[in-house]
Parts: C-alpha cells; sequence; structure tokens
C-alpha cells in the first residue's frame, strides 16, 4: 500500500470574526452584476459553511439572482438552515460560559491551550 499526505498551508480561507459585515453582498449596486466566493456574504439563515461550501451556495444564490433578473424562476432552492437542536445549543452554551470563566482561574497551564 503506497500513501501520502499531502500538505497545502493557507490552502483554507479563514476570516477573522466579525468580518461578515465587511464582505459584498451576491447582489450588487450594478444592474445584472452579481457575486460568489467564499468570501461574500449570504443571506441571513443561508448556510454559512467555510470554504468550498460557501462557494457553493454563494454560487446557486448568484445564479437564482441572475435568474430572477431575467425574470425567469429561480432553478435551485437554497434550504434555510434549521436551528441547532436543544443539545448542540446546550453544548455551545457550556462553551461560552466556560470561556468566560476561564481567564478568572487563578492557574494556568497547558490544558487551558488558546482560552486565556
Amino acid at each position: 500500500v503506497d500513501s501520502a499526505v499531502f500538505r497545502a498551508p493557507r490552502a483554507v480561507t479563514s476570516f477573522a470574526p466579525g468580518s461578515n459585515v465587511y464582505m459584498p453582498d451576491v447582489q450588487t449596486c450594478l444592474p445584472g452584476i452579481f457575486m460568489a466566493g467564499d468570501w461574500v456574504r449570504l443571506p441571513a439563515g443561508s448556510p454559512q459553511g467555510l470554504s468550498q461550501e460557501k462557494a457553493y451556495v454563494s454560487g446557486l444564490e448568484a445564479g437564482n439572482a441572475a435568474a430572477q433578473r431575467c425574470r425567469l424562476r429561480p432553478a435551485v432552492p437554497v434550504l434555510k438552515v434549521e436551528p441547532d437542536e436543544p443539545h448542540v445549543e446546550a453544548a455551545k452554551q457550556l462553551v461560552r460560559s466556560a470561556r468566560q470563566l476561564i481567564p478568572a482561574l487563578p492557574w494556568r497551564g497547558p490544558l487551558l491551550g488558546p482560552w486565556v
């Protein structure tokens, strides 16, 4: 069996927290011009994945916007994201609380990682 590991530094885009407000929308101020990619802001409720997933969904959104501009029916419906299940939301809240509590602890150590 032959195998290899290929590592590509910076192969996936990453954006700073809060940078979503600075991203352009799929629709532009120029009539008939639409944008797609992982660097555009998607409407609320749309999948907000990273890199390939977001680029794919924004491409569908741009295509649907172009179809509407041409008075055509949007060809591909984009499903809205469902709310988190109760146990997932509870886990998220637990992590948020832990992140607020950890800096107040009197001890530091390698197990706390990037939280302190």
